[in-house]
């Protein structure tokens, strides 16, 4: 087995609990992203019709092709999730790499999906479901509310990894409402790049922009500021 600095997931029954919450059946086709060893790999073939397994380790990659040679809805991509173009997929389950959950989250908001059963760090995790105006609502809570609808299902113990990391876990549920234009996404990059500066000084073009900062404004809200005074065309 190849060494890996990565928090491998080695609870068999989270593992299960992880599949259930994604209700896989025998059609649906499943993103995986940093697959490391392949445990979540194994039972998510058990359940789905294919397995996109992506790990951009080559020792990993290695690894994982030997350990489902036989399997024929196993597809194994060794390559940087940040910068391929993904496979056509229904699902996305992940016990993602913690320094890129915020790129991994962004990356795929971008593309088309039903449901995704993600493990973050906890502290990510309370960022993506944070409200307007409290310390931890950041661009990604924005993009991510507007985007999906979002459950924290369960708190993960560090046990449940090896080695142990230091911090706690959870398991998070993404179901997927639109997909966010560029122009949106770009939209908000500013207003939280910036987020203590008023709306009115950073579209200073734009007649008729609410008198507060973006960062107090709810997605929804946003979104009405980004389309009456800030979208082009």
């Amino acid at each position: 087995m190849p060494a890996k600095k990565a928090n491998l997931m080695i609870d068999e029954e989270l593992i299960r609990r992880i599949c259930d919450y994604a209700s896989l059946k025998q059609s649906d086709r499943v993103l995986e992203i940093g697959a490391g060893t392949g445990n979540l790999s194994a039972e998510l073939a058990k359940r789905a019709g294919t397995v996109y397994a992506v790990e951009r380790d080559a020792r990993s990659c290695s690894f994982l092709e030997k350990r489902f040679s036989e399997a024929k809805n196993v597809e194994i991509i060794c390559a940087d999730a940040l910068k391929i173009g993904y496979p056509s997929f229904d699902k996305i389950v992940s016990n993602l790499p913690y320094e890129i959950s915020r790129k991994v989250t962004e990356r795929i908001l971008s593309v088309r999906f039903g449901l995704a059963v993600l493990v973050f760090q906890k502290e990510y995790a309370e960022k993506l479901s944070a409200e307007p105006g409290n310390g931890n609502y950041r661009f990604i809570s924005a993009l991510a509310q507007f985007s999906a609808d979002i459950e924290v299902l369960e708190i993960v113990p560090a046990k449940a990894f090896r080695p142990a990391p230091r911090v706690q876990s959870a398991v998070v549920r993404l179901r997927q409402k639109e997909v966010p234009e560029a122009g949106f996404v770009d939209f908000l990059h500013k207003v939280f790049n910036y987020r203590n500066k008023k709306l009115k000084k950073l579209f200073p073009s734009a007649e008729g922009l609410p008198d507060t900062r973006g960062s107090r404004l709810s997605p929804e809200e946003l979104r009405k500021v980004y389309l009456d005074f800030c979208a082009e065309g």
